[in-house]
């Protein structure tokens, strides 16, 4: 048996630890992550299992402006990162309360840290 592997680059393949929720984050360097104007750094509470960063993922992930590709949820440290789309028709600040909105409607709080 012989299989054949499309080549990938090799930010295609991030290890388990940098797997987060329903997709794979962003390694630095890696070409995608210029898609986002903006990353921005919070703690959240209230989350004790993986099911809860699962949960907090899909809620930032489908808020209109945050670019779902950016969006790292890590229950060790109790936090997340979320990227703004540039071409997005809101404003920083009305993404970060949508945000803060679905994170809150999820069962959880998110505090801006950075």
């Amino acid at each position: 048996l012989a299989f054949a592997f499309p080549s990938a680059s090799p930010f295609a393949f991030p290890s388990a630890q940098e797997r987060s929720g329903t997709g794979y984050t962003l390694l630095p360097g890696d070409p995608r992550e210029a898609q986002a104007d903006t990353c921005r750094y919070y703690s959240v509470q209230g989350m004790t299992c993986e099911g809860c960063e699962r949960a907090i993922t899909n809620a930032l992930s489908g808020v209109h402006g945050v670019d779902p590709t950016t969006v790292k949820v890590e229950l060790e440290n109790r936090s997340a990162r979320i990227g703004f789309m540039k071409d997005s028709t809101h404003t920083e600040a009305q993404i970060e309360d949508d945000c803060m909105a679905a994170v809150s409607a999820a069962g959880y709080h998110l505090e801006r840290t950075v």
